[in-house]
């Protein structure tokens, strides 16, 4: 394969992932569900979640199915705010510490 194959390759990957890449609403909607991502998660992207408008999303051209994810999750961390952030401190205090 010549270099001009290897750089038209590489040019098409870019464009596709580029195309697909998520936004940065999409990423903070995934996060949670990430490996570890409820641990990940800090204050600000948990009030970010909690602020984020659900009715609004559904009117965007946002695929349903991470709108309903971002409904449950943003409902879970309602629930379990105080928790979270229970952690987060203890984390802060850990790494402190250190």
């Amino acid at each position: 394969m010549g270099d001009v194959e290897k750089s038209r390759q590489k040019r098409t990957f870019v464009e596709q992932y580029e195309k697909h890449k998520l936004g940065p609403l999409e990423e903070l909607i995934f996060k949670p569900h990430k490996e570890n991502g409820l641990r990940k998660l800090t204050r600000e992207e948990i009030e970010k979640y909690l602020s984020l408008d659900i009715k609004a999303l559904k009117k965007t051209k946002m695929n349903i199915k991470t709108i309903i994810i971002a409904e449950e999750t943003q409902k879970f961390l309602a629930k379990n705010k105080q928790k979270l952030l229970n952690k987060i401190k203890e984390r802060e205090e850990d790494e402190y510490a250190r």
